[in-house]
C-alpha cells in the first residue's frame, strides 16, 4: 500500500483488516495522524517505520495519545529506522513501549553523532514504564 497523502477533510480512512505488515516513511509535519493511520489496521502485526525528520524543526511538547485497536491487540513487532533520539522520535519511541499491549520487540535502527548520545537515549528509553512484559528493546 502506497500511502501518499492523506488529510482528514476527505473523512475516514478505510479498513485495512488484512494488513499484518505496514513499511511507513512519515515526516514531523504529518507524525499526528499516525494513530489514526494505525486505528485503520486492526490486526497490524509489523510496524516499519521510517522517520524523516529535521530535529531543527521539531516542535517541543509534541506527545501522541490516541492508542489504536492494534496496539492493544495484535501489533507484535515495531522497526523505527532513522532513530537519533531527537525529541520528536523518542516520543514515537516511547509511544509504542508505553502503548502497546503484546509488542514482544521495538528495533531502533539508529545513527548517533557520539557514542554518548547513543548511552543517553538508550537508558531513557530502557527506563520508560512498558506496557507489554515482554517487550524487548533493541539499537542497532
Amino acid at each position: 500500500m502506497n500511502f501518499i497523502d492523506y488529510n482528514r477533510e476527505y473523512g475516514p480512512l478505510p479498513q485495512f483488516s488484512n494488513l499484518s505488515l505496514l513499511k511507513l516513511t512519515i515526516g514531523l509535519l504529518n507524525i499526528d495522524i499516525l494513530p489514526t493511520l494505525l486505528e485503520s489496521c486492526p490486526n497490524l502485526k509489523s510496524l516499519v517505520l521510517s522517520l524523516d525528520f529535521d530535529p531543527s524543526k521539531e516542535k517541543p511538547g509534541m506527545r501522541l495519545s490516541s492508542v489504536p485497536r492494534c496496539l492493544v491487540s495484535s501489533l507484535e513487532s515495531v522497526e523505527i529506522k532513522r532513530f537519533n533520539g531527537g525529541t520528536a522520535k523518542m516520543e514515537v519511541a516511547r509511544y509504542f513501549v508505553e502503548n502497546s499491549v503484546i509488542l514482544k520487540k521495538l528495533v531502533l535502527r539508529v545513527g548517533f553523532s557520539s557514542i554518548q548520545q547513543g548511552y543517553f537515549m538508550l537508558r531513557d528509553l530502557l527506563a520508560l514504564p512498558r506496557r507489554s512484559n515482554t517487550c524487548q528493546i533493541l539499537a542497532c
